[in-house]
C-alpha cells in the first residue's frame, strides 16, 4: 500500500540515560526537519498508535499492529527499563506488565483516540546495554480486543540490516512513522519519507566488535515518543509491483542534540531495530493472520 568489554561500553551508564531521559528539545534530525503530520485514516497509518504502561508510570512510546491481535513496540516502550553500566535489569515478571494500546486517532484533534485497548506482553528481545543487546530492543503484545480486524495491520519482512542496507534503493526510502512528543499539540500521525538506512562506519567508537544483525543506523529524525514506530520500506511482490513492508522499528538516538545536525553523523546515529529481530516471534503467535508469515 504506498504512502504519499564491548566498546558499548565505554559510553556505558551515561550514553543511556541520556537515551532514556532525552527532553522534548533533544533529537537527532538531520540536514532539515522533513516529518510532516498527515491523515491517520490513511491506510498503513491507522495501523499505529501510542501504547501507555498501567498504571502510568511516565512510559509511552509509539506501537503498531502486526496482527489483528498483537502489536510490536520497543522492549523498552513496553517494559520499565532499570539500567546499571553492565547490564538492563529485566522485570521480575513480564507478563503482569500490563500496558494500554491507544488506536484510531481521529484527523482533526491531537491524541484523541477512539480506542484504548489492554494489551500484554507475550514476547520481547535480550535487550541489554552490550551490541547485541541493543538490537533486541522489541516486544510484542497481545490484545484484549482484536482491533486489527478493523482496523488492518502492517506486513512485517524478515530484513536484516545487512540485507536492508543491500537493497540501495529501498534503503533510501525509507520511511518512519510515529508521536514524537514535540508534536503532539499537532493533529495527524508523523511522517517521514525517504529518509535512508546507513552504515555504522566513520567512527571507531561506534563500530561493534561484530556484525550485529537487527542493528540499523538511519537519518531518519528521531525523538522521545518515536521509539517503537514503524519503519517501512518498499519492496517487489510476486507480481513485480511495490508494497510497504515493516524492516524495523525505532529504538534509540545516539548524542541527541538540541539543534539541526548539518549534515549525516554516525556519532548521533539514529537506530532501528531491524525485523529481523522480532518477524520470527510474529510468525509464532497463534494467529492465522497474513502478518503471521514473514516475506
Amino acid at each position: 500500500m504506498p504512502i504519499h568489554g564491548l566498546k558499548i561500553r565505554s559510553l556505558s551508564l551515561a550514553f543511556f540515560a541520556c537515551v532514556l531521559a532525552v527532553s522534548v528539545a533533544r533529537a537527532n534530525v538531520f540536514v532539515r526537519d522533513a516529518r510532516v503530520q498527515e491523515n491517520p485514516a490513511r491506510p498503513i497509518l491507522r495501523s499505529v498508535g501510542i501504547l501507555t504502561r498501567v498504571p502510568d508510570d511516565g512510559g509511552w512510546g509509539t506501537a503498531f499492529l502486526v496482527t489483528e491481535c498483537h502489536v510490536a513496540t520497543a522492549y523498552h516502550v513496553a517494559f520499565p527499563v532499570e539500567a546499571t553500566a553492565q547490564r538492563v535489569v529485566p522485570p521480575a515478571n513480564p507478563r503482569a506488565l500490563v500496558s494500554e494500546f491507544q488506536i484510531g486517532l481521529t484527523e482533526e484533534n491531537p491524541l484523541r483516540f477512539t480506542r484504548r485497548v489492554k494489551a500484554t506482553p507475550v514476547a520481547w528481545g535480550a535487550y541489554d546495554v552490550t551490541w547485541d543487546g541493543l538490537g533486541q530492543d522489541w516486544a510484542i503484545l497481545e490484545l484484549e480486543t482484536c482491533v486489527g480486524s478493523e482496523i488492518g495491520f502492517l506486513d512485517v519482512a524478515s530484513k536484516t540490516a545487512a540485507q536492508i542496507l543491500q537493497d540501495r534503493t529501498g534503503a533510501a526510502r525509507l520511511a518512519l512513522l510515529g508521536f514524537p512528543a514535540s508534536r503532539y499539540d499537532q493533529p495527524g500521525i508523523s511522517v517521514e519519507r525517504d529518509c535512508s538506512a546507513r552504515a555504522l562506519s566513520g567512527d571507531a567508537s561506534m563500530q561493534p566488535p561484530k556484525p550485529v544483525p537487527s542493528l540499523l543506523p538511519m537519518d531518519c529524525a528521531l525523538e522521545l515518543g518515536a521509539s517503537g514506530g514503524p519503519l517501512l520500506m518498499p519492496i517487489q511482490n510476486a507480481q513485480n509491483s511495490e508494497e510497504w513492508f515493516v524492516v524495523g522499528m525505532a529504538s534509540r538516538e545516539f548524542r541527541p542534540q538540541e539543534s539541526v545536525i548539518p549534515a549525516w553523523n554516525v556519532r548521533h546515529a539514529n537506530v532501528a531495530i531491524s525485523s529481523s529481530a522480532f518477524s520470527r516471534a510474529i510468525q509464532n503467535l497463534p494467529c492465522k493472520s497474513a502478518a503471521c508469515r514473514t516475506r
